[in-house]
């Protein structure tokens, strides 16, 4: 009859479970790499629910929807293959003239 029986479903659980600990990952993954290489690989998390739902769910993937999941990709992979070096800083005078950098 409505309300909070979603609760009661293990399934749900499992789901929400899996939900926090990938964002936490995700949250892990900004300290052993540059953000300009995490940000963009959430996108993948668009394919990978597109493709769960087309399979899982019987929905069906349009041409936009591919379209879209193909670009996902491609674009994941140009960052990835053109995101600059880390540089790590070795001194404190090192990191201020980082910081006071425009």
């Amino acid at each position: 009859v409505g309300g909070y029986t979603y609760l009661l479903e293990p399934l749900w659980w499992v789901g929400m479970v899996t939900m926090i600990t990938g964002e936490a990952a995700n949250f892990v993954a900004y300290i052993y790499a540059p953000a300009v290489l995490v940000t963009p690989l959430g996108a993948l998390s668009i394919i990978v629910s597109s493709v769960l739902a087309h399979f899982l769910l019987k929905e069906r993937l349009n041409k936009m929807g591919v379209l879209g999941c193909i670009s996902c990709i491609v674009g994941s992979i140009v960052i990835v293959i053109h995101a600059p070096q880390e540089h790590t800083p070795n001194s404190v005078q090192e990191i201020w003239e980082l910081a006071t950098q425009p």
